[in-house]
């Protein structure tokens, strides 16, 4: 007799389309866990040198100005520098300061000369008292290149460093960098106004060092400090609770994804281990026998498919963000494959798997044959009254569940894992009730397909409805991917919509002008005419800096913000409705402002100012509401250049909204404006959008990369459980052979059926995938973004290689000799 583990071999040997399947389902679940879970580990840090990258070594910020004066700022700085977990700290002044060339002030910052300062402003110089740093668009608008000497503050300065402008943000701001020293200098010269200057003290914090006690303990020197904590700005916060929601949800679907993979694989697999064992019970061989057998197969398919899976996932990781970088035309953030992860996955994925593969065969060859071949012929799921009664109760709980983080939880981080616990439990539901509903769905589309798609199409969905059991596996794989295509792809495009709304925000027409300084001399009226007069075809509105008055209401001052503009040119723009009156007496509100304060269009506001010679509010003017519209650009109020009363002593041109058919043509046009305005920086719509676009595939490169991964590694196991599912009903097909179907009709019963599954599968998941968004933004409610060309074209093309894939199976199945087909086992 021979010995057990050549019986095993000899097994393998006969099923080895089995074999292959299966290991190749253990590989492609394997790569799937690992690359989530080198993702996870990975995600956070590369999130951190995003970070690092936009704050160097910066943790807290204690900042104070002219608003909140610190007497003893010698005493401050020894108590910020002594504090046990300040490893090192560096002092830096806002302010701003005339250049002459442009004939009016720039921000600008001062700096002292350690590498905590020039990691957050990303110099690389040493500054001295006579040297300045500046951006790279204030130094081309100059026409300055590095070792150039320039007027600023009534001194020269040799320029020693060009910083890039900061991209993605719109329109850039300028910035110049000084010795901190030379900066505090300025104040003293000729005071054309009085500067208002804001101090910061930035700190590195010691490592393991918690930010927000050390926050706490800072503010006792003064109550009136504010401290800023790098790690809770809104950039950190949102990135942060969509990474953490990302990995929850990825790792929840990868989990199921990776079961119902392995489960319908290896459904073909145990079911013939047990008619094989059920042959050799009855022949008299031991259930210690029957399982070392067991043993030896299930350990070469695991170790096999766990060392191919290992292998992908390395590959891929490469692969994947090699082919970001080709596709895109840029340097993406790359992360390490982390060995160390990987392996405690390998090591854990080996346990469970080779449980799954041993435990249920074991257990089978334990009982008598006739009752092991009777369990094994089950095609449908049992207790189907219990499983409804599980599916309606978790369906329930998962509605309580996410009401209850919507209306009751009190606390951000219990509401948004409630409603994330509420999203699992509505998955589990949907799930659980699918294979209940679509077998009668089913039924009742029978007439139509015969109908519309013939006898074969008819016979297809026939013999789909009875094997639930074995198809559900399938569908819901089909499912999950596109749950993780729409989960996704609606997690980074609106993450990536945000940036356009920002963007659109700033940009209320193709293009702007802006003045690089605070005080300009321009005239906005006449730019506007002068603009007008050499571009014909375009639309312009000048608008003016910030203002400060105060609504005159019975007894009480209400202080709000005000600019300039030219309504009529808002109004041919489209940009603003129908104002009612004249331009000299109305204004137009923002709808916050109007809101609060409860006018409408019509009403009368009587307007103050401040007046240096009474030293209070004195009566201006009264206006009349003409329009309520968010036209205005992050203002209260909006005048128009006619009303002479309300401008003040530092009123003056900030920007020109320019509108043009042809921008390119325009923006070359306009270049020639800053010969005369050389203050004047241009900025265009489609640029930022270009910009913001390159910041976001840069900043989110590691989840689209894990994203593109996880999407064709479940395409990939659900095209290798397809052809396992397709190849185990050889049988059944053998058989309608006989009764007449021909080998065409085989291909088109077998291409039914997939995209029966297919169809079923995309559809199902689909619908999940937009409920699961939607429950996931409830967490931070401000609406979601569905990329709709993104899942049709992922559905498209597993429709497409599904049909491409399985037309030369079918044709091969179909021409198998029938007597030999119909002796191979029902699966």
């Amino acid at each position: 007799m021979k010995s057990l583990s050549s019986l095993a071999l000899r097994l393998f040997r006969t099923n080895k389309f089995i074999v292959f399947t299966s290991m190749m389902s253990i590989a492609i679940a394997v790569s799937l866990v690992i690359t989530m879970s080198v993702f996870s580990a990975n995600a956070k840090q590369a999130l951190q040198d995003e970070m690092k990258a936009l704050y160097g070594e910066l943790d807290l910020a204690v900042v104070y100005d002219d608003t909140n004066i610190i007497q003893n700022k010698t005493a401050l700085y020894n108590f910020v520098a002594d504090h046990p977990g300040t490893e090192l700290i560096t002092e830096v002044l806002v302010t701003q300061a005339h250049v002459h060339p442009l004939g009016g002030e720039v921000y600008t910052v001062g700096i002292e000369n350690n590498r905590l300062a020039q990691s957050r402003y990303k110099t690389t110089e040493t500054l001295e008292k006579d040297s300045v740093i500046m951006t790279a668009e204030l130094a081309d608008s100059l026409n300055l290149s590095v070792g150039d000497n320039v007027e600023i503050e009534d001194s020269m300065f040799s320029l020693i460093e060009i910083i890039e402008n900061a991209k993605g943000t719109g329109i850039a701001t300028d910035i110049l960098i000084f010795a901190l020293d030379t900066a505090h200098s300025f104040k003293n010269l000729e005071e054309r106004f009085s500067k208002f200057e804001t101090t910061a003290l930035m700190i590195k914090a010691k490592k393991d060092i918690d930010v927000v006690s050390m926050a706490v303990d800072l503010k006792k020197f003064n109550e009136e400090l504010r401290i800023d904590i790098m790690a809770q700005n809104e950039f950190a916060t949102s990135n942060m609770s969509s990474l953490n929601t990302f990995i929850i949800v990825m790792s929840v679907l990868i989990l199921i994804v990776t079961s119902l993979m392995v489960i319908s694989n290896f459904d073909l697999f145990m079911y013939k281990n047990r008619n094989q064992f059920a042959i050799m019970r009855a022949m008299g061989a031991k259930t210690k026998q029957i399982s070392r057998i067991v043993f030896i197969q299930s350990i070469i398919i695991n170790s096999t498919g766990i060392i191919l899976g290992l292998l992908i996932a390395i590959v891929g990781n490469k692969v994947v963000q090699s082919a970001l970088e080709r596709f895109f035309s840029l340097e993406v953030s790359t992360a390490p494959f982390n060995l160390g992860v990987a392996g405690g996955v390998v090591l854990i994925s080996a346990v469970i798997i080779q449980l799954f593969l041993y435990v249920p065969v074991y257990k089978s060859s334990k009982m008598l044959p006739l009752m092991m071949m009777q369990d094994n012929e089950k095609i449908d799921f049992g207790h189907q009254g219990v499983r409804r009664k599980i599916g309606k109760l978790l369906m329930g709980s998962a509605t309580f569940v996410i009401l209850f983080g919507m209306l009751l939880a009190k606390d951000g981080g219990i509401r948004a894992l409630s409603i994330l616990f509420g999203a699992v439990l509505l998955l589990a539901s949907l799930f659980t009730l699918f294979p209940i509903y679509i077998a009668p769905l089913l039924r009742s589309l029978l007439p139509a397909t015969r109908k519309l798609f013939g006898k074969e199409a008819y016979i297809a969905v026939q013999n789909f409805i009875p094997q639930v059991r074995k198809n559900t596996f399938v569908i819901l794989s089909i499912s999950i991917l596109m749950i993780i295509t729409v989960f996704g792809s609606v997690l980074m495009t609106t993450i990536q919509q945000s940036n356009v709304q920002y963007i659109d925000s700033q940009f209320p027409t193709s293009i702007i002008m802006k003045s690089r300084i605070y005080e300009t001399d321009i005239d906005a009226v006449k730019l506007s005419e002068e603009v007008r007069t050499g571009l014909p075809d375009v639309q312009v509105s000048a608008v003016s800096n910030f203002g400060g008055a105060e609504l005159l209401v019975d007894e009480r001052r209400i202080s709000f913000s005000y600019v300039f503009g030219d309504l009529e040119g808002f109004k041919n723009m489209g940009l603003l409705p129908e104002v009612s009156g004249s331009r000299a007496e109305a204004v137009i509100l923002s709808p916050e402002f109007a809101k609060s304060q409860k006018l409408n269009v019509g009403d009368a506001l009587d307007i103050g100012m401040y007046s240096n010679e009474k030293q209070g509010i004195e009566y201006v003017t009264t206006m009349i509401v003409g329009a309520i519209t968010d036209t205005i650009i992050n203002s209260d109020v909006l005048f128009d250049w006619q009303v002479s009363a309300m401008k003040g002593e530092f009123t003056a041109f900030d920007r020109l909204f320019v509108r043009a058919g042809d921008e390119q043509g325009a923006v070359l046009a306009l270049e020639s404006f800053k010969s005369q305005y050389p203050e004047l920086q241009i900025s265009t719509h489609s640029k930022s959008l270009e910009e913001a676009s390159a910041m976001f595939l840069q900043r989110w490169s590691i989840f689209i990369a894990v994203l593109i991964a996880l999407v064709l590694s479940v395409m990939a196991g659900i095209f290798n459980t397809l052809v396992n599912n397709i190849y185990s009903k050889r049988k059944e097909f053998a058989v309608l052979r006989t009764v007449g179907v021909r080998p065409q009709g085989v291909v088109k019963i077998i291409i039914t059926q997939i995209v029966l599954y297919v169809m079923i599968g995309l559809l199902f998941g689909v619908v999940c995938g937009l409920l699961l968004s939607f429950v996931i933004s409830l967490i931070d409610p401000g609406g979601y973004a569905v990329d709709m060309v993104i899942i049709l074209s992922v559905a498209l093309s597993m429709l497409v290689m599904s049909i491409v894939l399985f037309i030369p199976i079918g044709r091969k199945i179909g021409n198998q000799n029938i007597s030999v087909e119909v002796l191979h086992d029902n699966k």
